[in-house]
């Protein structure tokens, strides 16, 4: 780890050549951050103190591409409103089934026709099914379309996913690796998936006006300390409830949103989204093996 710091740094300045080339291209810059982080890793070159194969600093940059993926979906969440989404309850639930079905379909048929074996077509579904939602979320800021009317359905099918996710993971490994599944445990996983979301909804928007109260600090440093406390604590708990961490994220976005303090939060948030986005587009082109997609194609689509 002794050139952790210059090798992040390389890292940074390689993400800003391609956010440098996609401008003067006038494309959307995540296919270039992927594309940059693919070109390097560690198939490539050691050009002197320039090690672009990042194999010290490859752990760091993963994590803090996760924390990109938490600041991607926390804005997101800002944009909203508990209130807006449960409005929408209806159409989500309906165009969740519908999303997921089509999606799930194709994927089984795709597995069938290609010979995969049940257990492998059933892993090829899932994949076919589930989005990035740290891809739409970066899509949907970029395009400036977080407040079109549609954009409350993508969030809402982005955390219906969430819930069939739990259930899916715990159907496919009680299939997978022991040949069995359990109905009480798949049961469980999706109520405490769902019960979760619902807890936060609700204790969330009952807590506002002690939110609005407890946010009323003057100083931006302890404002910034408390704002990004509650996010990391909710998004890691939700991970060891098996609930996705950026689905938690979304989650604490939604609630301070209600809050009086949400346009402070979001100019707050904003530099933090573009820095650590772009490393987790640069991290998950790292951890891909350009020399064999194949192999690393499950991986991801699931990432």
């Amino acid at each position: 780890m002794d050139h952790l710091v210059f090798e992040v740094g390389l890292a940074i300045a390689l993400i800003a050549a391609a956010g440098l080339i996609s401008s003067k291209l006038r494309f959307s810059v995540i296919p270039f951050y992927i594309l940059i982080g693919m070109a390097v890793g560690p198939h490539a070159m050691e050009l002197w103190h320039f090690d672009f194969r990042f194999i010290e600093s490859a752990p760091f940059i993963d994590f803090m591409g996760r924390i990109g993926v938490l600041f991607l979906l926390f804005y997101l969440g800002l944009e909203f409103s508990v209130g807006r989404l449960i409005k929408s309850g209806r159409s989500i639930a309906v165009g969740g089934t519908i999303y997921i079905g089509i999606n799930f379909t194709l994927g089984l048929a795709l597995g069938f026709l290609s010979g995969f074996p049940v257990a492998e077509t059933l892993v090829i579904a899932g994949i076919t099914t589930i989005s990035s939602s740290a891809i739409a979320a970066k899509v949907l800021v970029d395009l400036k379309r977080t407040a079109n009317a549609e954009t409350e359905m993508i969030l809402g099918i982005i955390m219906f996913e969430d819930v069939f996710l739990a259930v899916y993971i715990s159907i496919l490994s009680g299939l997978v690796l022991s040949d069995s599944s359990s109905l009480g445990g798949v049961l469980l996983s999706a109520l405490i998936a769902l019960g979760f979301m619902l807890a936060v909804i609700i204790i969330g928007r009952k807590a506002v006006p002690l939110l609005n109260r407890i946010l009323r600090i003057r100083s931006n440093e302890v404002f910034g300390l408390v704002v990004f406390g509650s996010l990391f604590l909710v998004a890691g708990f939700s991970e060891t409830i098996h609930v996705a961490e950026a689905i938690g994220a979304l989650l604490v976005g939604l609630v301070l949103a209600e809050t009086e303090h949400a346009k402070r939060i979001e100019h707050l948030i904003v530099p933090f989204r573009d820095f650590f986005g772009a490393l987790f587009f640069f991290s998950f082109g790292l951890s891909i093996d350009p020399l064999s997609l194949g192999g690393n194609a499950i991986w991801l689509a699931l990432v």
